[in-house]
């Protein structure tokens, strides 16, 4: 099964979806850093695809511009979905000391894995703990899914048993809840990404910690 065919199962789970720029739409000039920055960029623009799923026809149209391009997953309201984005094992610790995650949606990343939870009954936005590595994907961000291509060249996918395609998102826990309360009295506001076109070399180096995407 290609992207394009996973990008509308997606679409079909009420998920709202766009493409990625992947490792092998990337200019040979690059940089690895360069690579694993413009492969968290969109080639469209996609910030309507926060209030409005994409159709069939769009996403046919995406990926036969660009078939490899990756996947990804708006987060937010309009996906139903809040995502935990584990970057380091503090996060994990942290997450262990409150209680735990519930057995929910999990994909393995790049550095980490994405812990998928229903989107609560308040308004919850992107921020990022990097001393913590507990970043959260929600209201104005978007997810890399997979089977993508990380920058580094590692695929994403999801951990045996805990597939979007097998369970559900859980509701969130209590401590999860509070979390997402605490972070919103003091948030960080993230790095509006602009489409890139595939093939363009500008400076990346100056992207940061915020940005809306892991």
């Amino acid at each position: 099964m290609n992207n394009k065919q996973i990008a509308l199962q997606y679409l079909e789970k009420g998920l709202s979806v766009i493409p990625l720029i992947s490792p092998s739409m990337c200019d040979g000039n690059l940089t690895d850093k360069e690579i694993i920055d413009r492969c968290k960029r969109p080639p469209v623009k996609w910030t309507e695809f926060q209030n409005r799923h994409p159709t069939p026809a769009e996403i046919n149209d995406w990926w036969e511009r660009w078939p490899d391009a990756n996947i990804a997953i708006v987060t937010g309201k309009i996906s139903n979905l809040v995502v935990f984005d584990i970057d380091k094992q503090d996060a994990t610790e942290y997450a262990e000391e409150e209680g735990g995650f519930p057995i929910t949606v999990k994909a393995i990343s790049g550095k980490g894995y994405h812990v998928y939870v229903q989107y609560p009954d308040f308004e919850v936005r992107n921020s990022a703990n990097t001393e913590l590595g507990l970043d959260i994907r929600a209201d104005g961000g978007y997810i890399v899914a997979p089977p993508s291509i990380h920058g580094s060249g590692r695929q994403y996918g999801w951990a045996e048993g805990y597939s979007i395609h097998e369970i559900d998102p859980a509701p969130l826990e209590q401590w999860m809840q509070d979390y997402l309360k605490q972070q919103a009295s003091s948030p960080s506001k993230p790095a509006k990404k602009e489409p890139l076109k595939p093939s363009e070399t500008g400076n990346t180096a100056s992207k940061t910690s915020t940005d809306n995407t892991y």
